[in-house]
């Protein structure tokens, strides 16, 4: 029996037909990309450590079960078993492994005793490296661009927060994150606009050199290449099949994000593996950017249009097509607008942490949200 780690949690009828499986039987249990079951409270999560109870064997399977720290942890070793870790609940393992500060003091804030824990987990942890898959070499090509001097001033005023024209369309905010939020938004060709007190409406810029950019890395590349294209927002997504349709054709393009029916994701991975009349897959790495086999047996090309918000996502959407299977090298391309929040999403990725760690961090050792945003 195969399902979903989401199902368990969405669909009653979904978890019952996995219970009535159990009974009488010796069970093999394997949690695949297991730190999508890392939220204690989640009812998923929940559900899977229950099964987990019920298992003869267990394993789990992650290439990055760390995902944001070692709170990740818990869950996962819960559903092996609660003796490997042996705190009991989740609470108590925050309390003995945690360092919790912040409001409230709600916010992990650092970690302690990590000999102690990573020695419990040590005999049930095998790591094998992707080198035993002989895979040929990811090659990272960074292509840059300049923005308009209308992309720079909005940005500017975000980030100021003042304008000397007083009926400036531009969203105003006030916390660093949302202005970071803003600043990507600008960068990637569309003005956030207020829209009522607490609506915001996204408008296309005039000129959008990011879009243009995208359009001359794919015509420099067509020739017996398919592409993978990772962009964050629905506004982006479907902007750029619009613009590749319009050129390329209808049947060329498909689309992969959260609202994509469940029904048509199979046929869309099929499809890009199989059919050679389509040549883009348009995703969002938080909906496509795990599980899925992205290999079309041509050139895989894939493109960053926009940087992806944690390195955990940036991670496993490179692998959707540098895996088993693939007999080519994958070029992989970041868009990035020069003296930008690109370039710190960039440097985020590097250093293996979310952006919003980044910028924070940053901003805890004196650097100006300002230099970063603007490369200034």
């Amino acid at each position: 029996m195969s399902v979903s780690v989401e199902g368990l949690g969405h669909s009653e009828s979904l978890y019952k037909s996995v219970c009535d499986f159990f009974p009488g039987k010796r069970i093999l249990t394997i949690c695949d990309e297991s730190s999508r079951i890392k939220t204690p409270d989640a009812k998923r999560t929940k559900r899977s450590i229950d099964l987990g109870y019920f298992s003869t064997y267990k394993m789990i399977l992650n290439g990055t079960p760390i995902a944001l720290g070692v709170h990740d942890l818990w869950s996962q070793f819960q559903f092996l078993d609660p003796n490997i870790i042996g705190t009991g609940d989740y609470w108590a393992f925050k309390t003995r492994y945690l360092v919790m500060g912040g409001f409230e003091n709600r916010q992990i804030v650092g970690v302690q005793r990590m000999p102690e824990l990573m020695q419990a987990i040590n005999p049930y942890t095998i790591e094998v490296g992707k080198e035993v898959l002989d895979l040929p070499p990811k090659v990272m090509i960074e292509r840059s661009f300049e923005i308009t001097p209308e992309q720079r001033k909005l940005m500017r005023q975000v980030i100021r927060g003042a304008s000397v024209d007083a009926d400036a369309p531009v969203v105003k905010v006030e916390n660093a994150l949302e202005k970071v939020l803003r600043c990507r938004q600008i960068v990637n060709g569309w003005m956030p606009v207020a829209k009522g007190e607490s609506e915001t409406e996204m408008v296309p810029l005039d000129v959008n050199p990011k879009m243009d950019t995208l359009l001359d890395v794919i015509d420099e590349n067509f020739a017996g290449t398919k592409f993978v294209i990772w962009a964050n927002w629905r506004h982006e997504i479907a902007a750029i099949r619009d613009k590749l349709i319009s050129i390329y054709g209808a049947d060329a393009v498909e689309c992969y994000y959260g609202e994509t029916a469940m029904s048509d994701r199979s046929r869309i991975e099929d499809r890009y593996c199989n059919d050679k009349t389509m040549r883009f897959f348009v995703g969002n790495p938080a909906s496509a950017g795990l599980g899925l086999t992205l290999i079309s047996g041509e050139t895989d090309v894939m493109i960053y249009y926009a940087g992806t918000n944690a390195y955990i996502e940036r991670a496993q959407s490179e692998d959707r097509s540098h895996r088993l299977g693939q007999k080519r090298s994958v070029s992989i391309i970041d868009i990035i607008g020069e003296k930008t929040v690109d370039e710190v999403i960039a440097a985020s990725i590097k250093n293996k942490a979310s952006i919003e760690e980044f910028v924070l961090e940053n901003i805890r050792a004196g650097k100006s949200l300002e230099s970063m945003l603007l490369g200034e």
